[in-house]
């Protein structure tokens, strides 16, 4: 919700606010220290701020019970709910206006009734934060209160998408950096046993080989099947591993399925950089083999990561009961029936092939196949479509209808 009141504010803010970013420190009067203060703030907040010292102009304009300039984040809240109230509880604006008694200045917001305190400090009229907070309805008050309860889960779900954001951008320094190596020896990848040697030269940072998931100064590993391979060798290479997070934690790491990190570190999956330099996470793991060809990877690894381009050969093609999977990483459902999908694919294997589609990475077969909500689970005999469930569904209930439906 909190992330919601943000954008929300943005919006607003942008709207109401459209001005130029201050030019200098010249006296303004208040209504326009206001305008400066929000046209600052929504440029930051929207990530479309090219000023290198805007968060130094927002400081000047801004002052707290103590006299000092916060910074820009300990600031931005105010000027946040601010804006969120007026779209909340006051969707028709009013003009502002603007009343001036001595050293103190009241600027009533195009939202009433909110209002913003401005006080003369040094020749300068400064955005007051007691003072503007004090004018605060009772009822808003009480939903800052209930939405600083909250701070303490988003944080943590906000470190937990950093951690992400950074993992994938060292993977994919990690496969730019390989390309590179590859390229200036004729267009082959490096030996698994030393790539990190090889490669290190081509590397801005030596920090891309930590995942800030995981304590290991050494957190991921090569593909061994891709040892010294010739990249023009690999026959699909958008479907075959380069890279993937490990727990082997050495230099030079190197291995197949069996190596990648385990339990995953981002949410049920880990990341993966293919032969053909694209990067992904994946709650599957993907193939290792040079060939391109479904692997065997025991009871753990029994669920086949299926693409669109692999849908004919692995599921339309495919002799006997074929199952399919439609989720999507930020499905709570298909998260949860994860590990009883998983499961089940060990205790049928040989029975039942069992495989999964991402749909947000592959829509086509999805949107052939009708699927309009996930999980979705689709049972396919000899290409042909058995039954469908549609929502997550406990083991026993699974089982059964597995049993039924497959015969």
């Amino acid at each position: 919700m909190r992330s919601m009141l943000a954008l929300a504010a943005t919006v607003t803010l942008a709207a109401l606010f459209a001005v130029p970013s201050p030019a200098d420190d010249a006296p303004k009067p208040p209504d326009q220290v206001v305008k400066d203060v929000r046209a600052i703030y929504s440029r930051i907040m929207a990530m479309e701020d090219k000023t290198p010292n805007s968060k130094e102009q927002l400081e000047k304009l801004l002052i707290k019970p103590d006299g000092s300039a916060p910074s820009a984040k300990g600031f931005s809240e105010v000027v946040a709910y601010t804006a969120v109230y007026g779209i909340m509880f006051f969707p028709t604006h009013t003009p502002g206006s603007m009343e001036i008694d001595g050293d103190t200045a009241t600027v009533k917001l195009q939202a009433e009734p909110l209002k913003v305190v401005l006080k003369k400090v040094d020749g300068q009229w400064k955005l007051d934060t007691e003072a503007t907070m004090a004018n605060f309805p009772a009822p808003f008050v009480a939903m800052l209160d209930a939405l600083q309860e909250m701070a303490g889960g988003e944080a943590e779900q906000a470190a937990g998408q950093t951690d992400r954001a950074t993992c994938t951008s060292n993977v994919k320094q990690l496969v730019i950096s390989t390309f590179m190596y590859a390229k200036d020896h004729e267009d082959t990848f490096p030996d698994a046993d030393k790539w990190v040697d090889e490669v290190m030269p081509y590397l801005q940072n030596v920090h891309v080989l930590c995942c800030p998931a995981s304590d290991l100064e050494y957190a991921y590993a090569m593909n061994s099947a891709l040892s010294g391979v010739k990249m023009a060798d690999i026959e699909k290479p958008s479907e075959t591993v380069l890279f993937f997070e490990s727990d082997l934690g050495v230099r030079n790491a190197h291995g197949n399925a069996d190596a990648v990190a385990d339990p995953p570190r981002h949410d049920g999956g880990n990341f993966y950089a293919f032969a053909d330099g694209h990067v992904a996470l994946s709650m599957e793991i993907p193939s290792f083999a040079k060939a391109s060809e479904p692997v065997e990877h025991g009871e753990k690894h029994a669920v086949v990561a299926v693409t669109d381009a692999t849908f004919e050969r692995e599921v339309l093609q495919a002799e006997g009961p074929v199952v399919v999977d439609f989720w999507a990483e930020w499905c709570g459902p298909c998260m949860r029936m994860k590990p009883t999908y998983h499961k089940l694919a060990g205790d049928f294997a040989g029975h039942i092939k069992f495989t999964s589609v991402d749909v947000d990475a592959h829509q086509t077969q999805s949107k052939k196949l009708g699927v309009r909500g996930i999980p979705t689970i689709i049972l396919f005999r000899d290409g042909k479509e058995v039954a469908r469930q549609v929502g997550a569904v406990g083991e026993t209930k699974f089982r059964t209808w597995l049993a039924h439906h497959a015969q």
